[in-house]
């Protein structure tokens, strides 16, 4: 049909990021506030909450809210699709 793919609608939501019916995530990046973006660049170099915490001088208990709104924002469920989606993104994939 026209080239495209289609799924049921019950289904789409579930798939996981990568997938060959990728989510829109195209700009997703630009909706992280100043402070989310500082977060998730720390969050994908491999820097633990507890040392994000003590380096922007936050409680954990914070950083793990700011994870989540940008887990959020990306549409993506853990922080092993973030660090994918970072990769992707560095190398122009998104």
């Amino acid at each position: 049909m026209d080239g495209k793919i289609y799924i049921n609608e019950a289904y789409k939501e579930t798939l996981s990021y990568g997938t060959a019916l990728e989510k829109n995530t195209k700009n997703s990046i630009g909706t992280l506030s100043q402070r989310e973006y500082e977060v998730y660049t720390l969050l994908v170099s491999g820097i633990t909450s507890k040392e994000i915490a003590q380096k922007l001088d936050l409680s954990q208990k914070t950083i793990s809210t700011y994870r989540t709104r940008i887990l959020k924002k990306l549409s993506l469920s853990n922080t092993t699709q973030l660090i994918h989606f970072a990769l992707q993104d560095a190398l122009g994939e998104n």
